[in-house]
């Protein structure tokens, strides 16, 4: 074994990393100097038992809204009066998809025949590991960050960061949620070509002004060049939350007109539940349980 692989080694014995679910969000390209590929990273956090959570998001998928329903305070000002028509969404995703901004270790995650894909026509993440299928089953589109929930049962369940910063936490916007935030509604064709609701983040670009209120929670470690920031999920979520709920403008990016901050930081879309109910849950839809649904304020 190299000495990179060395100190590796020596962080996941010295945080307690091995057996624990880790949400990875991170850039490689200072560990390359180091490891020689990704696969070799995946394999060894893989070896000692450690199951993986990563964004594996993709864009271009989102069909105009459902004017009639009136939802308001949605973050989408800037929406194009033109929008490609994506292909319906049944659940496959091709790996090759998924944006280049989640870094290429979330991208051969998501290739690996092992893994597991939520179902999410935009935000899903992707999970390997013992515990990845029973989490990254329980997204929906419109439950975006249910994965999260089961994050926050389990207490050894972290956060970490290589060589990125808050902006890059997908984290953060389920902390927004408990909060009191709502996430932004966006619209997609299903299997059968019928346009239904999801839900997704708003901006990330403030996030980092947050961190001098989580010092006390965070571990930081060198690996070579690479900087690794580790977080307890459940303190993470809990203090992120409070923060945002006593300082909402603690989040708000440098852009003074962007719409998803104005939005966000106002509480994010509301709307009547039965109007959206009414439209949209002839049958089963699932996505949309009124006992599972999160923040959601009912417009008069």
């Amino acid at each position: 074994m190299n000495k990179s692989l060395r100190e590796m080694e020596a962080v996941i014995k010295t945080y307690s990393l091995s057996h624990t679910i880790l949400c990875l969000h991170m850039s490689f390209n200072r560990l390359s100097r180091l490891i020689p590929s990704p696969e070799t990273f995946i394999d060894l956090l893989l070896f000692h038992g450690i199951t993986l959570i990563v964004p594996a998001h993709r864009y271009g998928n989102q069909v105009h809204d459902v004017h009639q329903l009136k939802i308001l305070q949605n973050g989408n000002d800037d929406q194009p009066e033109y929008m490609n028509n994506p292909q319906p969404y049944s659940g496959d995703m091709d790996p090759e998809e998924i944006s280049p901004l989640m870094g290429i270790v979330a991208r051969r995650i998501a290739k690996r025949g092992t893994s597991h894909i939520g179902f999410h026509p935009e935000n899903a993440f992707a999970g390997i590991g013992p515990a990845a299928e029973k989490i990254i089953k329980t997204q929906t589109p419109w439950n975006v960050y249910a994965p999260y929930d089961i994050l926050m049962e389990d207490t050894q369940a972290r956060i970490v960061l290589i060589d990125v910063d808050l902006s890059k936490a997908t984290p953060i916007h389920y902390a927004e949620m408990k909060a009191g935030r709502n996430p932004f509604i966006r619209w997609y064709k299903d299997s059968t070509n019928q346009v239904k609701p999801m839900r997704v983040g708003g901006c990330s670009d403030g996030f980092e002004q947050c961190r001098p209120y989580l010092k006390d929670l965070e571990s930081v470690c060198q690996t070579g060049l690479s900087t690794w920031r580790i977080y307890p999920f459940q303190a993470f979520i809990n203090r992120m939350s409070d923060l945002i709920g006593d300082f909402p403008e603690i989040t708000r990016c440098d852009k003074p007109m962007c719409p998803r901050c104005r939005d966000s930081i106002a509480g994010g879309p509301y709307f009547s539940f039965f109007s959206i109910s009414s439209h949209l849950l002839k049958g089963d839809h699932s996505f949309c349980e009124r006992g599972k649904v999160m923040g959601i304020k009912s417009s008069k």
